[in-house]
């Protein structure tokens, strides 16, 4: 595809110096010295004069007009410069950390805002990567948070016509900047206004400089959406696309990402089998020490795979060969979900009470940590558990506790509604396996879902 390439207006902006040093150097060089031959082909075409009439010019002292484009600034003088570029980059990525760590400081968005339109200290693209990079984390866990940081990032963005970058590179950061909003309004369940917020990072990325990279970023963030939107076909496209532009790039590390989530996209429509042949091939791409809690993602999705396989003594082994690796993130987040994946295996293998021992422990962590829904899904596996030994009394007590679960923001009105038919079943001690199983598989396809109802099985 030709966006894929570089065009006459990426070496046009070269010459005027509009390129901000990152994407000069990392973009366009890295791909030209790569001897695409696309690239290499266009790049000597820009060097010839234009074609035209030919009048006599022994006695003219006046060069081609691209002559005098490479005289003013040739290809050798800005490689040159690569350890002065390299060092301009350093320097605005250390300039931009303090920038936000004080925009943080204040005590809200409107504040935040504010001392962005104010002061052009912080008209600065490392300070808008850093709000991405932090309206991500965020969103994950809070998503209002993430989406605050989002429209800072974009209020920052916008700031930056007024620097020395181009028009197209400052549309390119606007254009990552509503993904990253739309991003952050996925994971707060607004699937809707998610998909209507898109529309405008498309709307940008139109008018922005063509790299492949930003590209890469706004359909990634894209694909996870269509996917909470059950839209897994359209969703495995975008993310083909992604892949397909970080190997052309060379870069194999994002090239493994892109996997992980192409593989848990599979698993989700049911394609289990597809999913861990992708994340043996993802892993295999990424650099742990680049991304160690990314690696850990990989071993972790991958032992989850092969444990609702079915293939429970697989799972027990690979567990232990990445304690070490867990090890290395003591966060509860993440030890909750070990442990609740300890608890998943020992259930399959029919330890039933270091299962129980486990979901309880997750429970109460998750409760504590105010995440409800990932409470009532542990609670679920502790139904199905109980409701298979026909242990009615235990499960009266467990939905007896879902009134917590209930309290917690994260739970939208849909999921509630099935887990109060969870409530009035286990009073009326109708709670089967199957149903608390059922419940389960509902809560986690409509996780970023409200709209999707549960349907009581026939």
């Amino acid at each position: 595809m030709d966006h894929q390439h570089m065009s006459r207006t990426h070496y046009e902006m070269l010459m005027r110096g509009e390129l901000p040093p990152r994407r000069l150097l990392f973009r366009l060089f890295r791909h030209l010295l790569a001897v695409c031959p696309s690239c290499a082909q266009r790049w000597q075409e820009f060097l010839e004069p234009d074609p035209g009439p030919s009048f006599p010019s022994s006695h003219s002292q006046e060069a081609p007009t691209s002559q005098r484009k490479i005289e003013r600034c040739p290809v050798e003088v800005v490689l040159s410069r690569s350890g002065e570029i390299f060092q301009c980059v350093d320097e605005d990525l250390r300039r931009a950390q303090p920038l936000l760590e004080e925009l943080l400081a204040l005590p809200t968005l409107k504040d935040r805002i504010c001392r962005v339109r104010r002061s052009r200290r912080f008209r600065s693209w490392a300070l808008c990567d850093l709000l991405f990079e932090k309206s991500r984390a965020a969103a994950f866990r809070d998503p209002p948070v993430g989406e605050e940081l989002a429209e800072l990032a974009l209020e920052a963005a916008g700031r930056l016509e007024s620097t020395e970058l181009s028009r197209e590179s400052v549309a390119d950061l606007v254009a990552r900047a509503w993904a990253c909003l739309a991003n952050a309004r996925r994971m707060s369940s607004n699937l809707l206004l998610a998909e209507e917020t898109f529309l405008l990072s498309y709307f940008f990325l139109d008018q922005g400089t063509g790299d492949p990279s930003v590209f890469a970023d706004v359909l990634n963030l894209e694909a996870s959406l269509q996917r909470d939107l059950r839209r897994f076909e359209t969703s495995l496209k975008l993310l083909n696309k992604v892949v397909a532009i970080h190997r052309r790039s060379g870069e194999s590390h994002l090239q493994g990402r892109a996997l992980l989530k192409t593989a848990i996209t599979h698993a989700e429509s049911g394609d289990l089998t597809t999913a861990l042949r992708i994340i043996r091939r993802g892993v295999r791409l990424i650099t742990p020490d680049r991304e160690p809690r990314l690696s850990l993602c990989f071993r972790h999705t991958e032992v989850l795979y092969i444990n609702q396989l079915g293939r429970h003594r697989e799972a027990e082994k690979r567990m232990d060969e990445i304690a070490l690796l867990y090890a290395r993130f003591p966060d509860t987040w993440t030890q909750l979900r070990r442990r609740w994946l300890c608890g998943e295996i020992a259930e399959g293998l029919g330890h039933r009470d270091k299962a129980e021992r486990d979901y309880l422990h997750v429970q109460s962590g998750f409760l504590e940590q105010g995440i409800g829904y990932d409470a009532a899904l542990v609670s679920l596996n502790l139904a199905a558990l109980y409701a298979e030994q026909g242990e009615t009394a235990k499960i009266k007590d467990l939905a007896c506790q879902m009134f917590k679960i209930f309290e917690s923001r994260d739970v939208h009105r849909e999921a509630i509604a099935a887990l109060i038919l969870f409530q009035r079943a286990a009073q009326e001690e109708a709670v089967t396996r199957r149903m608390a199983r059922d419940l389960n598989a509902y809560l986690k396809r409509a996780r970023k879902n409200p709209r999707m109802r549960f349907e009581i099985p026939s």
